[in-house]
């Protein structure tokens, strides 16, 4: 038995977007469900339209979801060429989810390549094309073979499912159906498919770590033979009554070596825990703080006879809200780079430098670190941001950019990069939100 419930006519301008209607069908277990239509009804609707017919295909595909809709809702696809069945399953569902319907396969397979939804539930006997047509030709699609798809058939017995099976269907449900089972059954998928995202991420990390090991061992023997080779120098003196005084001049080279290695653990550390990095932002004065970080990488830029030219006045009696420790670690990174790449450069005529400065953006707060090396080539550009992507470089495992962008993107921000700066070399500018100016 099916009740059509008709909707008086009205001006557009008396439609109210906050009404809420109640839809009676008597389809299998006479279930009452309660739906909005403040989604569904666009200016104005003709007298002439049933309420099964108010989310069809046209009127769905003319109210386009915000953003923030696409971003944090679901979107599912149904298809079936009952108005009224198809109308009762977009009700029940659309609480959850974001719900689009067509009455054929023909229709719902356009749809779903247009809109790429989770999942598709669809009848199977169908004009234009049948279910077990429309699931195939989604499953074949590379870009639309991940859609989970659930088959409604009146068919019961081992037949009917072998052949939904067979034609690629992720599930299938008789008619006639319990709704409740239809909502736990689409829950049931958009779950198995959430946790089939996170393993992938997970199996695509650890097999970027696997594929990348004998590397990092290289990288991570290098520091550590210099240290061991300098300590089997200093034991050797001094068990042959040399003066020890002679092992001062190893020193800077074993706190570099050192510094290397630490470095290189705290990089892949970092990196195996992309995901569960949790920060605690605190109002911080930015000048005070930059002072502070600069330190000792001022000492270890003087060491090297690379000058350190700053300029905070900009930021003078700034606050912004951020993890200090974690900010921290990313200035750190950056003027080691920096550091780095102005040792490397084969330009004897210009005085190495490192450049910080500090400015305000509106309301952000920036601060830029610049030097006058080789800067960054094309093909480093482009690879600049992605892991084990170390360039060449004598420190790290190319990790370092990777956690910056993430504990910066962390705090709202954001890591530009000037590969060609004005200075000579590359430029990387962090964007933080600021608090206030006093």
């Amino acid at each position: 038995t099916t009740f059509n419930v008709l909707i008086p006519r009205q001006p557009s301008s008396a439609v109210k977007t906050d009404n809420s209607i109640n839809t009676f069908t008597n389809l299998h277990d006479m279930q009452i469900v309660n739906s909005t239509t403040s989604n569904l009804i666009n200016n104005s609707i003709d007298s002439s339209y049933l309420l099964s017919d108010i989310v069809n295909l046209e009127l769905l595909n003319s109210v386009q979801p915000t953003n923030a809709i696409i971003s944090e809702t679901p979107s599912i696809v149904v298809v079936e060429d009952h108005a009224d069945l198809r109308q009762f399953i977009a009700q029940s569902l659309s609480s959850e989810y974001r719900v689009y319907s067509a009455a054929d396969g023909k229709e719902g397979l356009e749809l779903v390549k247009r809109i790429h939804p989770v999942l598709v539930l669809t009848d199977v006997m169908m004009p234009n094309m049948d279910g077990h047509a429309l699931c195939r030709a989604i499953k074949t699609d590379a870009k639309l073979s991940a859609t989970s798809v659930v088959l409604l058939t009146a068919y019961a017995g081992s037949d009917a499912a072998v052949a939904g099976l067979d034609a690629g269907a992720d599930d299938y449900l008789t008619k006639p159906f319990d709704i409740l089972e239809v909502r736990a059954r689409v829950q049931a998928h958009l779950r198995a498919r959430t946790l089939q995202h996170q393993v992938n991420e997970r199996d695509n990390r650890l097999l970027a770590i696997g594929n990348m090991t004998a590397a990092i061992a290289h990288d991570l023997k290098n520091p550590l033979t210099t240290i061991s080779m300098i300590i089997d120098v200093a034991m050797h003196r001094a068990k042959n009554g040399m003066d020890v005084n002679s092992v001062l001049g190893d020193l800077p080279t074993l706190a570099n070596e050192t510094e290397r290695l630490r470095r290189m653990v705290i990089e892949l550390l970092d990196f195996a825990k992309v995901g569960t990095i949790e920060i605690s932002r605190k109002p911080t004065a930015i000048r005070e703080f930059l002072e502070d970080v600069m330190k000792h990488p001022r000492k270890m830029l003087d060491a090297a006879g690379i000058n350190l030219i700053m300029d905070l006045d900009g930021v003078k009696n700034m606050q912004a809200p951020i993890d200090a420790a974690r900010i921290h670690r990313v200035i750190e990174n950056i003027v080691a780079n920096a550091k780095e790449a102005v040792a490397n450069t084969t330009n004897s005529q210009i005085s190495p430098c490192v450049w910080m400065r500090a400015t305000v953006d509106e309301n952000h707060i920036v601060i830029r670190i610049a030097d006058n090396g080789p800067g960054i080539s094309k093909e480093t550009q482009d690879n600049l941001f992605k892991p084990f992507a170390s360039a060449n470089k004598a420190n790290g495992v190319g990790l370092g950019l990777v956690m910056a962008r993430t504990l910066v993107r962390a705090h709202d921000g954001e890591v530009d990069v000037d590969p060609h700066a004005p200075e000579g070399g590359a430029a990387f500018s962090l964007r933080l939100p600021c608090s206030n100016t006093n």
